[in-house]
């Protein structure tokens, strides 16, 4: 039967068994020229598998997937809309407001809005004064005044404002504010030094009457000299009388 095909082997005609022509022979040298070695993947080259670390790589602009491109496409509303912080149309950062907005209203004045001072008593008489006074209502005696705390036993603490003399020593009828705590005082002389207060809160410190501190009296540290010079007293200034009594120094002026 012609329409029969052949098999394999069988002796039979068919394409299978059919005689092959010398010249439909493909050449292995054809084969080698069909590839181009340089069309090859290059690892280098673009079209190399992608490595996910060069999708940031600025080396590699092209490399990152679609989703990930540097450069939005037109049609992206949000990167259209981006406006950077430092530009004049960030909001929040315009300098002037806008209509209809009060601008900052002016700077209020030294003192505004202070809680006012709190009334005090006297120091002399205990009467209640106001701020700002500068003297008290009843008594009229200047609200300046000076506080002395010295370590003796029993503890003394006495006032002394404009007007007067504080004299410490141990001589009851030159001292008698001083006498009784500094009676028994090792190193304190009967007539030992005197304290006085300006009616603007200047304080001074005198050794003496001239002579008469034996031990010397003390500011800070250095003894006063020559004996009987005065010198100026400020808040929290270490007085000593002698080198075994000690105290500190406190000026109160009036507030306001």
């Amino acid at each position: 039967m012609t329409g029969e095909t052949g098999r394999p082997g069988d002796g039979r005609p068919g394409p299978q068994n059919a005689a092959r022509d010398p010249d439909d022979l493909v050449d292995p040298e054809d084969l080698a020229d069909a590839v181009d070695p340089e069309d090859t993947a290059d690892p280098e080259d673009g079209d190399a598998a992608e490595d996910p670390e060069d999708w940031d790589d600025p080396d590699h602009p092209t490399s990152a997937p679609p989703s990930l491109s540097r450069e939005p496409g037109p049609a992206d509303p949000e990167a259209l809309a981006y406006v950077s912080p430092e530009d004049p149309a960030y909001p929040g950062v315009s300098e002037e407001p806008e209509r209809g907005e009060a601008g900052p209203g002016p700077a209020p004045a030294p003192g505004a809005g202070c809680a006012p001072l709190a009334p005090y008593p006297c120091w002399n008489c205990g009467s209640r004064v106001t701020p700002p006074a500068a003297a008290c209502p009843s008594c009229l005696s200047p609200l300046a005044h000076l506080v002395l705390e010295l370590n003796t036993s029993p503890a003394l603490r006495v006032t002394v404002g404009p007007g007067r003399e504080l004299r410490l020593g141990r001589d009851p009828e030159w001292a008698p504010q001083t006498a009784v705590p500094l009676g028994l005082a090792i190193g304190v002389s009967r007539r030992h030094a005197t304290i006085t207060v300006d009616r603007d809160g200047s304080a001074w410190l005198t050794d003496g009457p001239a002579g008469a501190s034996l031990n010397g009296t003390w500011l800070n540290g250095h003894r006063l000299e020559p004996p009987g010079s005065r010198h100026r007293l400020h808040d929290r200034d270490a007085l000593a009388l002698g080198l075994r009594v000690r105290g500190t120094v406190r000026i109160h002026l009036p507030p306001g």
